[in-house]
């Protein structure tokens, strides 16, 4: 009984050469960054092609237009933070009071909150530039917020116009803060502006809306000042907002950890 020969099956180079082949998808799949080593590093997506390309580059390598300041996936509230400082900034170029020539800047403390509202624009810009933000100026609104607040309410908490009309009649000595209240109610009352919350809210209340107390409650506490509060108050909301999403989204984390650990102890 013969055995049949082995075919020629040809040069053993054109047996691996396929296998190689077949092997070089898997290689390129390989050399790719991990998903890791791709959140580490900024990238910007061109507005006309889409191409995605590191954040040092000032072009897009595909089509060749410039890249703008910013990334596709850069969060909502840097743009909001940057509004906050926009406010508190214009707010500085406001009257501080009824006196339309003084402007807030050209106080001491409302220079002191321009600077302010100039760190938080630079900081949400610089963060909406390179996605990293940092908080200090943030967070040092708390200034201009309770100054706000107090500026506002304070002469409405005071004893009130009557109470100080008859301390000044009876020679009594008012100090630095009461004087400024008075003098503060007076220009309110001599405007026809609300003088306690029932009066301010009534107007707020009304159907239409008193809108010439409103204007003229504004007026007498200042434009700026206006503006300085209500930036301050709306960086510091969106920052409490962040804080308790940030909670919530760590704590469904721990949450799932948990499940997934118990899981695998059952197996």
């Amino acid at each position: 009984m013969t055995e049949n020969p082995p075919q020629d099956q040809g040069p053993l180079e054109e047996i691996v050469e396929p296998l190689e082949a077949e092997e070089e998808p898997l290689a390129q799949e390989d050399s790719r960054p991990s998903s890791r080593e791709e959140g580490e590093i900024p990238w910007k997506y061109c507005f006309f092609c889409g191409h995605r390309v590191p954040v040092p580059a000032k072009a897009c390598e595909r089509c060749g237009h410039a890249l703008g300041p910013f990334e596709q996936t850069t969060p909502k509230e840097y743009f909001r933070f940057f509004f906050c400082g926009l406010l508190i900034v214009m707010g500085g170029f406001m009257p501080v009071g009824p006196d339309a020539r003084l402007m807030t800047l050209q106080t001491m403390i409302g220079g002191l909150f321009f600077v302010m509202g100039l760190g938080v624009l630079w900081t949400s810009w610089r963060a909406v530039y390179t996605g990293r933000f940092q908080m200090f100026w943030i967070v040092m609104l708390f200034i201009p917020l309770l100054w706000g607040l107090w500026r506002f309410l304070m002469p409405m908490i005071g004893p009130g116009l009557d109470y100080y009309q008859k301390a000044v009649a009876q020679g009594a000595k008012l100090t630095g803060a009461q004087m400024a209240d008075f003098q503060h109610l007076k220009v309110m009352a001599a405007h026809g502006g609300p003088l306690t919350f029932k009066e301010l809210f009534g107007a707020l209340g009304g159907m239409p809306p008193d809108w010439g107390k409103i204007r003229t409650w504004f007026w007498v506490n200042g434009y700026g000042p206006a503006f300085i509060t209500l930036g301050s108050f709306l960086a510091w909301f969106m920052l409490l907002l962040g804080f308790i999403a940030g909670f919530r989204h760590n704590k469904q984390k721990a949450a799932q950890r948990a499940a997934s650990g118990g899981r695998s102890r059952r197996r």
